[in-house]
């Protein structure tokens, strides 16, 4: 036989051999994939369902004690990250301390993380302390340590409700990674964490500053819009109060602005009254009083204008 000839023949085996190789090797592949049984396996929706019926998992839904805020997010459920936000000093911190003072009377002990005052001036703002869980101590802002409380918290008390205040101090100033992608990974983190360890995480964030006569928006949030992309809800708290000889004079009362809510889709805006250093939900009977004396200040100051402009121009 010609060197030539044995050469085709044995190039041919070569080629057949190597074909059956990779014929071996996809159904190798494809019998793997066919019997993996991990907990992450593909499965479909009725075995899904009949898992869930089966473990008896049971969906945890929390009250904030706001009635109407309650009604619009069908209460807050676990695994969910909800943004509270606000100006500084617009009431962010007390509408939480609100929320938490409500959760503990209904039972629900949250875990709070107050980065922003010490562990004295938070407390003293309740007036009457409620029972709930903080750190001892803050050793660090770091997500890592943040999970670590939360899991101890859990494993200790049963905690399933993380107060957060607020989440520029989860920020490394000395990174130099970009502000608004720094954000969104601490977003995805948190949401993460309320997915895994099935609890309800609230966190304050900080808005821009919004001029008195205007409306709260998504877009007032500060440095990232990943914030509001990652959260489930937003609720914005703006202060009402007047504009006086150009100064601003803040009254008692003040609007939340539900401006997002991934789950339910209600949006609409509350109005709140501070009573005893905690914020609670107005009545109607309170908001038509209000209204009604807004109105009459805002004549009263027309008027005290055009009486003020008649002075300088005969004078």
């Amino acid at each position: 036989m010609p060197d030539e000839t044995v050469t085709d023949l044995a190039a041919e085996v070569e080629r057949v051999i190597e074909k059956e190789n990779e014929q071996n090797k996809d159904f190798i592949e494809d019998l793997k994939f066919k019997e993996y049984a991990g907990e992450d396996r593909v499965i479909s929706t009725e075995d899904a369902i009949n898992e869930i019926k089966e473990k008896g998992d049971t969906v945890f839904t929390y009250r904030c004690g706001f009635p109407k805020i309650d009604a619009l997010m069908e209460n807050f459920e676990e695994g969910e990250l909800i943004v509270i936000s606000g100006a500084q000093k617009n009431g962010k911190t007390t509408l939480a301390q609100s929320f938490t003072q409500n959760m503990c009377g209904n039972g629900n002990f949250p875990l709070w993380f107050s980065f922003e005052v010490s562990t004295h001036n938070f407390l003293k703002k309740f007036p009457k302390l409620p029972h709930f869980h903080i750190p001892r101590r803050v050793k660090n802002h770091g997500i890592d340590w943040i999970e670590e409380r939360i899991i101890e918290s859990q494993v200790k008390y049963g905690t399933r409700i993380v107060f957060i205040d607020h989440l520029h101090y989860l920020i490394s100033l000395g990174q130099s990674i970009n502000t608004s992608l720094l954000i969104g990974a601490i977003m995805r983190e948190l949401k993460t964490i309320a997915i895994d360890r099935k609890i309800v995480i609230f966190l304050l964030a900080h808005t821009q500053k919004i001029r008195i006569e205007n409306v709260p928006d998504l877009a007032d949030l500060r440095d990232s819009s990943f914030i509001a992309q990652e959260a489930d809800a937003v609720m914005m708290i703006k202060r009402h109060g007047i504009i006086a000889e150009g100064i601003v004079e803040f009254d008692n009362t003040a609007g939340i602005y539900l401006l997002a809510n991934r789950r339910t889709g209600n949006l609409d805006h509350i109005e709140l009254i501070l009573e005893n250093n905690m914020l609670r939900e107005m009545t109607f009977n309170e908001i038509s009083e209000r209204k009604k004396k807004e109105e009459e200040e805002k004549q009263c100051k027309s008027k005290f204008r055009i009486v003020k402009s008649d002075y300088y121009s005969t004078h």
